[in-house]
């Protein structure tokens, strides 16, 4: 089943509640970095329950320098895909493709609760192949719910802590969690809403990089001198 969300201001959400290596040179680099780019406190989420969900046509940056929120998937100005997640992945691939996106937000078969996030690159990648070997299944068995990064291992930070923070504060931050992306919440007395969320994906293309060229760098002092390069 495929679905396109309504329109919804924002997401409700109810919760339950590298090293570094090479020469000393690289050392002093990470040493001045962490004084351009500080990590930003985050916490889990776990169990979210949402309503609605908002996809993204955002204008980004181009460097590490810029606002962070310019690379903001902001729920209050777009709406995501959504996808169910017992949908294949070849459908949720023509989804996403005719679209023009490549990530979006998987919810539960009844639409209520939010489950994960699903990328283009998860699909078309080795990801689907081992999981298709260690399952043996055949792939066009595998449904997104199977190879999405699942939300109660992702982090979130309050809306309130992005004032002044950069791009690079968010790739410093992803880089340290081992994560791809970051929501972002706010809370309103009882109750917390998803905002939005960084995506790794999203940011390497609106600086005009491949988002390997993360993983890639073993320092963050590196991955800046790298960037800072193109």
């Amino acid at each position: 089943m495929l679905a396109a969300p309504g329109r919804i201001a924002q997401a409700q959400l109810r919760l339950d509640n590298p090293a570094i290596t090479g020469d000393v040179t690289t050392i002093i680099q990470e040493m001045v970095m962490n004084e351009s780019y500080r990590i930003l406190p985050t916490d889990h989420i776990a169990n979210p329950s949402v309503q609605n969900y908002p996809h993204s046509n955002i204008v980004g940056c181009t460097d590490l320098n810029s606002p962070c929120k310019e690379v903001l998937i902001d729920f209050r100005q777009t709406l995501p895909g959504l996808l169910a997640s017992n949908v294949s992945i070849d459908a949720g691939l023509k989804f996403m493709r005719s679209r023009g996106i490549t990530e979006v937000i998987v919810s539960d078969e009844h639409l209520a609760d939010l489950r994960g996030l699903i990328s283009v690159r998860d699909i078309l990648g080795r990801k689907s192949i081992r999981f298709a070997e260690q399952n043996r299944i055949r792939r066009n068995d595998i449904a997104v719910g199977d190879l999405m990064e699942p939300i109660r291992h992702l982090h979130k930070v309050r809306y309130n802590q992005l004032s002044e923070r950069k791009v690079g504060d968010i790739v410093r931050t992803l880089r340290n969690l081992r994560e791809k992306y970051l929501f972002i919440t706010a809370r309103s007395e009882s109750t917390e809403s998803f905002l939005g969320y960084f995506s790794l994906g999203y940011i390497a293309s609106q600086m005009n990089t491949r988002l390997d060229t993360f993983s890639r760098a073993r320092s963050f002092a590196e991955l800046e001198h790298v960037l800072h390069k193109h």
